[in-house]
C-alpha cells in the first residue's frame, strides 16, 4: 500500500507504558530512500525534546486511529537521541556517546 507519509505526521506514539507523544517529522537515508527515523515530539512529558525512534520499534500501524504503538517504554524512549534541528544526524550520533 502507498502512504503519503506528510498524512502521517501528527500521529500519536504509544509506548508500551502510556502515551509518548507525536510524530514531527521523518528521516531519510539519503541513498535507499527508506524511513529512518521518525522524530516525535514528546510534549509535556519530556519538555521541548524530540527524539528519534527507529522504524523497528513500531509495533501497530493503528491508520484508522492515526496512532503508532511502539515497543518501547517510556524510559527507553527517553535514552533514545534527541533531535536537533541545526545539527546533521550523524554528528547528533557521535555527540550522544
Amino acid at each position: 500500500m502507498l502512504q503519503v507519509i506528510s498524512a502521517l505526521k501528527g500521529y500519536t506514539i504509544e509506548a508500551t507504558d502510556g502515551p509518548m507523544g507525536t510524530v514531527v517529522d521523518f528521516l531519510f537515508d539519503d541513498a535507499s530512500w527508506k524511513v529512518r527515523w521518525l522524530v516525535v515530539d514528546c510534549g509535556t512529558w519530556l519538555k521541548g525534546r524530540k527524539v528519534l525512534i527507529h522504524p523497528p520499534a513500531v509495533s501497530n500501524a493503528g491508520l484508522e486511529d492515526e496512532r503508532f504503538d511502539v515497543a518501547l517504554t517510556k524510559a527507553q524512549a527517553e535514552g533514545s537521541p534527541s533531535w536537533r534541528d541545526h545539527q546533521p544526524v550523524s554528528q547528533q550520533m557521535q555527540n550522544s556517546r
